[in-house]
């Protein structure tokens, strides 16, 4: 259902709104099964596609509430702060769960189009090639930390400008 991803158009968007959209949607499917901690920091409006990153945060959650079904005290954590990355400002998001972890095997694998560790019928293995490509079109950069047994960490970061130049954005603020 997102296949139309260049028909959208950059605008100024709060991050938390869809972040907190998202939970409400992803809530019916999580079924209270999973504690989800927020740690918001105050952040600024950034210029983004916030349907494009609203997939971005249904993916990583889906994905960390798929890791932990099973799992006692399943929990996802939320972290919003801003950064200051060299002369640009940016905001990091950080997507954290307790769950398995992925097995240090298949951490390189994750982003490759088709590969997944679902079970047949579970996954397409399109998700994280699809969030990688979405949070680079923004100019940002995705990165995950994995410990076996401790759990999963996805961090988004992203640039609050997008630069004018830029044949993407070209033309909506001007």
């Amino acid at each position: 259902y997102y296949s139309h991803l260049d028909q959208g158009k950059m605008v100024r968007a709060d991050l938390h709104e869809g972040l907190d959209n998202t939970l409400i949607i992803l809530g019916s499917l999580m079924k209270n099964e999973v504690l989800i901690e927020k740690e918001y920091s105050q952040l600024p409006e950034i210029e983004c596609n916030p349907d494009e990153l609203n997939q971005v945060w249904t993916n990583l959650l889906t994905n960390a509430y798929q890791a932990m079904k099973k799992h006692p005290e399943s929990k996802i954590w939320i972290r919003t702060r801003r950064t200051e990355d060299g002369p640009a400002e940016g905001v990091l998001v950080e997507i954290e769960d307790n769950g398995p972890g992925i097995p240090e095997s298949v951490l390189p694998r994750i982003w490759d189009p088709f590969f997944t560790t679902k079970d047949q019928g579970e996954g397409s293995g399109l998700g994280l090639g699809i969030v990688k490509g979405i949070v680079e079109k923004h100019r940002g950069s995705i990165s995950v930390e994995s410990q076996t047994g401790k759990g999963t960490r996805f961090k988004v970061r992203l640039p609050v400008h997008q630069e004018k130049g830029d044949a993407k954005v070209a033309g909506v603020f001007s």
